[in-house]
């Protein structure tokens, strides 16, 4: 979406979801894909503008789209420019580990979560996208996490040192060059911080304990790229340092009024939460046999219960696919409505189909939206259309809907839809006389190449890109672990975790005195082949010989860069 969203967009969203029952409470809404499912978590946010929506997903893999799709739409609805719905509808994904084997959560994982809690309390958040497993952990208080943040401004009085502090609490590294995300590092006045959802560090100038300016900047050219007026400082964990037992949960961070409960595919989220609790129990024996003895904490001392779930989620709204009654959209039963909303179809590439398709849906009389993911792209496309004779308009510059054109925007969307448009009109009625439905196709439905937010080819899995970039990789190759440093690939293994229903693929790693580590594949990211000349010693698990090495380099790179300079 552009920085400065359409009102003729805005417009016709309204009307859409007016026309479609989406813009009243209910109970239950059947018939919703999950592009309408994110239209109507928008609607609901906007219902509450001083409040909060928490919209809970089975997994966390389908949290990304979720927030993508609920972000276009809100920022349309609300004419919010994209940095601030980035700021508003956050991800709470599941801490993905083992409690009972002592590792912490991936830096990026562990850091959204912390940032939704923290904007929760604080009041700047409006949707938080939490998958199934990602509520069971229970928290600190609110008011531990509070304390290891700061809103920072230029101007304002700070000790840089309760800074430093501070941030070694959240769960800050000192560093020296900062040039990894969770890093800090502080050299006389100038304090500079990588914050774990940030492209760039941040670097604070202090004149005493006076804050001179704030600028992000390029921590290989170490040249400033950006000013900033303020900078939030939030922890890159939630489990700050000296935040006392877990005696909350993510339900408690909400505030006591103005929250919106929604809940997709509530068969789905009960799975999955039965599926993270035999997990955990199957953990906690496993985490008993192998030290006999030493007891381990109980998971219902760790987790929110399967009871206690309940009775949290007992007053959400739910939004399933599954259409309840005839099909067409209207109220079924009090509190419950049921639209009609199916996928469009997938194009590959064949403009003609395309076209074809675009015309049908503007003889039945919908209303026709593409939305692409840049303004170039946006403008192309529009050019296409009218090659074929289509009449397109840029959303950016229509003043009003235009009847009978294709309505080009900006924005990001996982998949396109048509939204059958009935029930009782409340915007423009004149609207719901010319259009029978809200046809909205997206660059996936129509090209071969896939996009990503922000422009680009999209980005393939983890798993594919381990796939394709080591595919030579043979067992007994040797492999470096971001956190382990190296070790040596013994193969790929399939593990029964939970009750045994579930089954997970994991790389088997070999470390000294051989020690095994089972990285998931999920997890590649954090692992890459070993390219160096020599043979090294396999590193010890937990030992410190890895990280000495990485501080070596660092300091090595940071003294050539000044003999450079």
């Amino acid at each position: 979406m552009s920085s400065a969203p359409s009102l003729a967009l805005r417009s016709l969203l309204n009307s859409v979801i007016g026309q479609s029952g989406l813009s009243h409470p209910t109970r239950r809404v059947s018939g919703a894909i999950p592009p309408v499912r994110a239209m109507a978590v928008a609607a609901a946010a906007r219902r509450i503008p001083d409040g909060v929506v928490l919209y809970i997903v089975a997994a966390d893999a389908d949290i990304e789209c979720a927030v993508d799709d609920i972000g276009f739409f809100l920022g349309v609805l609300e004419g919010t420019a994209d940095a601030v719905i980035e700021q508003q509808v956050l991800p709470f994904p599941s801490t993905q580990i083992d409690p009972y084997r002592g590792f912490a959560p991936h830096l990026k994982v562990a850091s959204a979560r912390a940032r939704a809690l923290h904007s929760v309390s604080n009041g700047t958040a409006r949707v938080i996208v939490a998958s199934a497993p990602g509520l069971l952990p229970r928290l600190p208080d609110p008011a531990a996490l509070m304390l290891a943040s700061h809103e920072i401004k230029p101007g304002m009085d700070i000790d840089p040192h309760a800074l430093a502090k501070t941030l070694v609490a959240g769960g800050y590294e000192p560093a020296d060059p900062v040039d990894a995300h969770g890093e800090f590092g502080r050299r006389g006045g100038i304090l500079d911080i990588f914050p774990a959802g940030d492209d760039l560090p941040v670097r604070i100038e202090f004149i005493g304990d006076t804050v001179e300016s704030i600028r992000r900047f390029d921590p290989g050219t170490q040249r400033s790229v950006e000013t900033l007026d303020r900078f939030g400082l939030v922890p890159v964990r939630e489990g700050v340092e000296g935040s006392g037992p877990l005696t909350s949960n993510l339900f408690q961070y909400l505030p006591n009024r103005g929250v919106q409960l929604l809940l997709a595919e509530p068969t789905d989220v009960e799975k999955q939460l039965d599926t993270a609790w035999d997990q955990l129990r199957a953990q906690h024996a496993e985490a008993e046999a192998r030290q006999k003895g030493a007891p381990k904490a109980p998971p219902a001392e760790l987790m929110l219960t399967r009871e206690e779930i309940s009775r949290e989620l007992a007053g959400a709204a739910i939004l399933e696919e599954l259409e309840i009654g005839a099909p067409g959209s209207g109220l079924r039963a009090p509190g419950e409505m049921t639209v009609s909303a199916q996928p469009v179809a997938q194009f590959h590439g064949r403009i003609a189909d395309w076209v074809g398709d675009v015309r049908a849906a503007q003889q039945r009389g919908d209303l026709v939206v593409f939305v692409a993911g840049t303004h170039g792209r946006a403008e192309r496309t529009a050019e296409l259309l009218r090659d074929y004779d289509v009449r397109a308009v840029m959303a950016s510059d229509a003043g009003d809907v235009v009847a009978g054109a294709v309505m080009v925007a900006e924005g990001w969307l996982s998949k396109g839809f048509r939204l059958r448009i009935g029930g009782p009109a409340e915007e423009e009625p004149s609207l719901k006389a010319q259009a029978h439905g809200l046809q909205v196709y997206v660059e996936t439905d129509i090209f071969e190449e896939e996009r990503r937010k922000g422009g680009g080819k999209r980005t393939r899995s983890l798993a594919a890109t381990f796939l394709s970039d080591l595919r030579d990789l043979k067992v007994n190759d040797l492999i470096v672990h971001v956190d382990h440093g190296i070790g040596q690939f013994v193969g790929l293994k399939q593990i029964s975790v939970g009750n045994g229903d579930v089954v997970q693929e994991f790389l088997e790693l070999r470390y000294h005195a051989d020690a095994k580590l089972f990285v998931p594949v999920e997890r590649l990211d954090l692992i890459q082949k070993y390219s160096g000349g020599s043979k090294p010693p396999l590193d010890r698990l937990g030992g410190t010989t890895w990280e000495r090495a990485k501080s070596k380099v660092k300091k090595a790179m940071r003294d050539m860069a000044e003999e450079l300079l």
